[in-house]
């Protein structure tokens, strides 16, 4: 039996860890000394959050159960149970999701989510079991993942969950997204066991207190030695293992020999408090907050603070005041924040893209049915680079039936090239490579040319080569793609764009981030387009998987506006095809009504009558013009 001075110092360890997560939760012991299970395993959970895998799959979780490199989720549940003094009569110890969904079930605390006709609405402890993640193949038997609740509404659930895909994350979910079901453990009453595996350790300064370590990993190859003295910023915490970075490089050192330095605490910038604020108004907006910002729980600066939001992230709105105060749901909690460090995230478009390479053969691909079903472009791999062999560059060979296909179904077109580029000369090369194909066939693109950069499978040469050269690499693609005219883009899951790329590559290109499985992309940086499944399913592709994205810019019209503006407009070939033809009748005939001309510009962009406007007579003018030539 605990003493109560045990479970005073239990509750003081947990609200420790968790003063410096995401949010703030707090395991307390009861009028009869017993603690709160479900507070307790949660309070774990969230001092996880932003801890990432390690080389190879390795993980904290599945190391504590003697298996460091299995998929992890179910270990994670395990381990914050076991950590937590949870004993095993309450969640026993189970590697798989499926194992541990059938013992909840045997023991009659489970329940179906929604979309398999259940109601249940769950609590804070309870666990989640999810589906596959492709909508076409879903069974709620056949289960791919396993995570914790945090809180629930009647519309989403907050999960704290490992293996999402690299590292633990807090994610809201929608009861349709892939949710099989909810598992009930039976906290009540429960007395905790040992908890002394819970880590003191979080992010911030630190100073070595002598020479260390630097390492790839948590106890992984060393990559130099840092001198005792130094003052490094710490930004996740693995067990012992710290990550910062040093000298131009990322990795991890051991945390047993460095002294933590609280920062001097200074409040997130807030709005000054009004007397009488407003009534607040409906929303339902998102927001990107571009501060760290503290969640009241009144919209006024002397509210009780009961939760912060991390800067970056992208946040529903639900209500408004006029100055300037926003509701909303985050961690567990809801309050207000302050918009005056937000901005809100208004795209110009919303538009449905795929993206194809050589494993989607032609004949699998209904264009006209894709554009039934609402794909408005296509960003097609034009070639690659090989790994191995010599790392020969090659073509990808479907990539004209593609184009022309995609053209001729009037979709909007890009192009991709996946690189292994490791060097500047590597770089141009794969630019001017995929230029060449542009030229030799004429390809009109309406979307930009991306330069696809990833780490996957059995060589990270990328992962190794660290920030300075993967960010080398990406800028003098763009710059090369640039020169010539084109629209640059970056392509990269968000983990790798975090840890791998410098922000200012981003600068005035198109940021394509993937991060599949969750209901909203939390990139700390700017998105333009969202690849957001890797599982999509459509009448119009035959094959099992397609690559879903989601567009936020109108880059059509943002290309015809340069070519109006840097082109010979004057004669008619508004597409830039080398004729004057009826395509560019249909484009003066669009841009009379999507673009605001400027008068200076109308000459240029077919006001060819002079009557201050583009309308269907100067259409017609280019149409004459065509027949003539």
């Amino acid at each position: 039996m605990h003493s109560k001075k045990m479970l005073r110092a239990i509750s003081l360890i947990l609200c420790v860890v968790l003063s410096f997560g995401c949010i703030t939760v707090s395991a307390t012991a009861t009028e009869s000394g017993k603690v709160n299970g479900a507070q307790a395993i949660m309070a774990t959970a969230s001092s996880q959050v932003g801890t990432y895998e390690g080389s190879g799959g390795y993980s904290k979780y599945g190391a504590y159960f003697g298996q460091p490199y299995i998929p992890w989720c179910g270990a994670f549940v395990s381990w914050c149970a076991r950590t937590s003094g949870i004993p095993e009569s309450v969640i026993p110890t189970n590697l798989s999701s499926t194992a541990m969904c059938n013992y909840f079930k045997s023991q009659k605390l489970y329940y179906p989510a929604k979309s398999w006709g259940g109601s249940y609405i769950p609590k804070q402890g309870d666990i989640v079991f999810f589906t596959s993640s492709n909508p076409y193949n879903r069974n709620p038997n056949d289960l791919s993942h396993v995570g914790l609740v945090l809180s629930a509404t009647s519309s989403y659930v907050t999960c704290i969950e490992g293996n999402c895909p690299d590292r633990v994350r807090q994610i809201n979910r929608d009861y349709t997204t892939y949710i099989a079901g909810f598992a009930t453990p039976r906290y009540e009453g429960v007395e905790l066991g040992n908890t002394e595996n819970i880590s003191t350790y979080k992010a911030g300064t630190y100073v070595t207190d002598e020479k260390m370590n630097f390492r790839v990993a948590p106890g992984g190859d060393v990559i130099c030695l840092i001198d005792a003295g130094t003052t490094l910023q710490i930004t996740a915490i693995e067990g012992v293992w710290g990550k910062t970075e040093y000298q131009g490089n990322t990795g991890w050192l051991s945390l047993e020999y460095s002294t933590y330095k609280p920062a001097t605490e200074t409040p997130a910038p807030e709005e000054n408090e009004t007397p009488a604020p407003s009534v607040p108004t409906t929303e339902n907006a998102q927001y990107r907050v571009t501060e760290k910002m503290n969640i009241r729980e009144s919209y006024t600066q002397s509210s009780r603070l009961i939760g912060q939001i991390p800067e970056g992230t992208l946040i529903e709105v639900l209500e408004v005041t006029d100055d300037n105060w926003g509701k909303v749901s985050f961690g567990g909690v809801t309050g207000w924040i302050s918009l005056n460090w937000s901005v809100k995230f208004e795209p110009e478009v919303d538009w449905l893209v795929l993206d194809i390479s050589y494993s989607q053969s032609p004949k699998d691909l209904d264009w006209m049915q894709l554009k039934n079903e609402g794909v408005q472009g296509v960003i097609i791999r034009i070639g690659g680079r090989g790994s191995a062999n010599g790392r020969k560059i090659y073509s990808d060979q479907y990539f004209l039936d593609h184009y022309k296909a995609a053209k001729a179904a009037g979709m909007y077109v890009g192009v991709y090239f996946f690189s292994y580029a490791l060097t500047k000369a590597e770089a141009i090369e794969e630019a001017n490579y995929t230029l060449d194909i542009l030229k030799t066939n004429n390809c009109q693109l309406d979307l930009p040319v991306y330069i696809d950069m990833e780490d996957f499978g059995n060589d990270k040469s990328h992962l190794k080569a660290g920030k300075a050269v993967c960010s080398m690499v990406l800028d003098e693609f763009c710059k090369t793609v640039e020169s010539a005219g084109y629209l640059a883009g970056i392509y990269c899951s968000s983990s790798f764009a975090e840890t791998h790329v410098e922000p200012s590559v981003f600068d005035k290109r198109s940021a394509w981030i993937a991060e599949w499985d969750t209901d909203v992309c939390c990139f700390n940086g700017r998105v333009d387009m969202w690849q957001y499944t890797e599982n999509g399913k459509l009448k119009g592709a035959s094959y099992k998987d397609i690559d879903m994205n989601r567009l936020y810019i109108n880059y059509p019209a943002l290309i015809n506006e340069r070519n109006f503006e840097n082109g010979n407009i004057e004669k008619g070939d508004l597409n830039f095809d080398g004729t004057v033809s009826a395509a560019d009748s249909r484009l003066a005939l669009r841009f009379s009504v999507e673009l605001d001309i400027p008068t200076v510009l109308q000459k240029k962009v077919g006001d060819y009558n002079g009557d201050g406007v583009i309308s269907s007579i100067d259409a017609r003018d280019i149409l004459k013009k065509s027949i003539a030539s």
